[in-house]
Order: structure tokens, then C-alpha cells, then sequence
């Protein structure tokens, strides 16, 4: 986690920020970092991550984002990223852990996204 802030955010540069609610269980509760999976750490990231390999759905999608932005570098320059609950308490609970399913639901296209994004910030 320590890498990944030093890497992208060790400097004065102003950002916009993008708050998310919490962090998810194989996402930030993982890798510490919002919306970011050890996949997408290690790449495109390029952050070696030790621990369990995970993959998280929000985190496929925002890296989507990241990519049509120009990638990492371009996206954590202008973009930060976090959560309004910053601390995650994934249950150890077998039955929680069971009757939890990971859904998709139908979202804009990262591409239509980041033109949303890049209009918005134009007009600002």
C-alpha cells in the first residue's frame, strides 16, 4: 500500500477525487487500496503484491476507467481515489462468506465514463 501512494500520489499535484463507500473484501480490504485488486496492482500497476492473488469486480471496472484515461500514471495524477468507511471488516464468518455472491449490474462503458468525466472537468 505504502508503494502505491509513494508511486502515484508523492506529490503537490491537486487532484480530483472520487469517494466510494467501502472497501470491498477482495479489492482494498486486501491490497489497501481503494477499487484495486492484487491483479490490477501488480499490473498495470506494477506493484508486486506477496499476499493472496484476488480479483474484484469494482476493481476490473475502475482499472477499465484508468485505462481509457491514458493509464495508471495519467489517471492518479489528475484523479484520487478512496473510501468514506477507509477500514474494512471482512467477516470470518463460513456462512457469511457462503451466501455472499459477487453480481454485475449493467454500468456506463469506462470509455463513456471517462468522456463524462473528461467534459465535466473541461467546464470547471
Amino acid at each position: 500500500m505504502e508503494q502505491f501512494y509513494r508511486k502515484f500520489y508523492g506529490d503537490h499535484h491537486q487532484r480530483r477525487m472520487i469517494i466510494g463507500i467501502n472497501p470491498g473484501r477482495f479489492g482494498a480490504a486486501l491490497s489497501g487500496v481503494p477499487f484495486t485488486d492484487s491483479a490490477r496492482l501488480a499490473a498495470p500497476c506494477g506493484i508486486s503484491y506477496p499476499g493472496f492473488k484476488s480479483y474484484e469486480v469494482s476493481s476490473v471496472f475502475v482499472y477499465d476507467v484508468v485505462a481509457a484515461f491514458g493509464g495508471p500514471e495519467a489517471f492518479y495524477r489528475d484523479v484520487y481515489i478512496g473510501s468514506m468507511c477507509p477500514r474494512a471488516s471482512p467477516s470470518k464468518s463460513p456462512e457469511v462468506r457462503k451466501s455472499t455472491t459477487t453480481t454485475t449490474t449493467a454500468s456506463p462503458s469506462p470509455r463513456r465514463f471517462t468522456d463524462l468525466w473528461l467534459r465535466a472537468s473541461a467546464n470547471r
